[in-house]
């Protein structure tokens, strides 16, 4: 088989094509399970209610209208973010660290549910601003969590920390060989059937581009160091 030498701005933007294109399809199910009470809140409207009843249901309605933006919002802002990858610290920004990770596994919920999985997720309250952008450390972490979920047993769970300046992600996985641990960050190298063995090899190109790292600690867990802005 011919592999294609792909740059490592086009790894980057592929790593991107290919995880959005996996949680698209959860996005989906998730925007039409808030828009289904919209519609029925408006049928009662329709229908006919007391003024009071009439105030209650458009609050639900604004609610749910707010949390569909919220979603679709955070959903573009990492599709569509735009790559940065290596630019060293020019143009880099502050970034919430909490805020961020909160972001990230708000677009995973349904993907971790469907997969019959556990998250547990634990900001530390040492958790704090980072300078990175934010295309990039979304990248990261999405392409590490994705590889979790896919790993994990039915039953399993994944932890997520975030604490000072990183992000640790573990699994209960059979986890990373001995035989493959020093390979794991090569592109194309991949023990999964169907990937395409690129996320992690993006995830340490982007990091190392921010001034961080990832790096597999154990069999299982894997660590984003990400860095305060320099002055």
């Amino acid at each position: 088989m011919v592999i294609k030498q792909y740059s490592k701005e086009e790894l980057v933007t592929l790593t991107r094509q290919i995880v959005s294109g996996k949680l698209a399809g959860t996005i989906t199910h998730k925007a039409k399970n808030i828009l289904m009470p919209i519609t029925g809140y408006v049928e009662l409207i329709e229908g006919g209610v007391s003024s009071e009843k009439q105030k209650k249901y458009f609050e639900k309605i604004e609610s749910s209208g707010k949390r569909l933006q919220l979603l679709l919002k955070s959903f573009l802002r990492f599709s569509r973010a735009s790559n940065a990858g290596g630019r060293g610290w020019q143009g880099l920004e502050e970034i919430d660290l909490s805020g961020l990770i909160e972001e990230i596994v708000s677009l995973f919920e349904d993907h971790i549910t469907i997969s019959k999985v556990t998250l547990e997720k634990e900001i530390a309250p040492g958790a704090g601003k980072v300078c990175g952008v934010y295309g990039d450390i979304s990248l990261i972490i999405a392409s590490v969590l994705l590889n979790a979920i896919e790993a994990s047993p039915q039953g399993g769970s994944i932890r997520i920390v975030g604490e000072g300046l990183s992000i640790s992600i573990d699994d209960d996985g059979p986890g990373v060989s001995e035989e493959t641990k020093n390979k794991i960050f090569e592109p194309f190298f991949t023990t999964k059937q169907g990937s395409l063995g690129i996320g992690l090899t993006t995830g340490l190109f982007l990091a190392r581009g921010m001034g961080g790292d990832l790096v597999l600690e154990g069999k299982n867990k894997f660590i984003v160091s990400l860095c305060q802005k320099k002055y």
